[in-house]
């Protein structure tokens, strides 16, 4: 089941919320390393020969919102799978749910 979610209980695969949290979890790595190894490197190499108001502009503005916006996003990602995983974890301890269920086949058209 999905905890605080707004429509009421649903029924949650733990291995697909599992692959979901990890899935999320590399992301978040991915990106914080392009940051680190790429972007910032990169950015501060053209900021040693780019003066002018666009490079203060960039680099007293842009440069650190980018960072943080790439931190930001990093760890909302991060909080996700937590909370992805927490929801597996209590999907695989909860019983079946009880009352009719939803069949997984495609509707037969008209």
């Amino acid at each position: 089941m999905i905890p605080g979610s707004d429509s009421g209980s649903l029924p949650l695969d733990p291995g697909a919320a599992k692959a979901a949290a990890a899935a999320l979890r590399q992301a978040a790595g991915q990106l914080d390393h392009l940051v680190q190894q790429a972007d910032v490197p990169l950015a501060n190499r053209a900021l040693i020969n780019w003066k002018g108001p666009y490079a203060d502009q960039f680099s007293g503005q842009k440069l650190p919102w980018i960072k943080s916006q790439a931190a930001s996003l990093r760890d909302q990602m991060l909080s996700w799978a937590s909370r992805i995983d927490s929801a597996a974890v209590s999907a695989e301890n909860s019983p079946p749910p009880s009352g009719p269920q939803v069949s997984r086949t495609r509707a037969t058209p008209y």
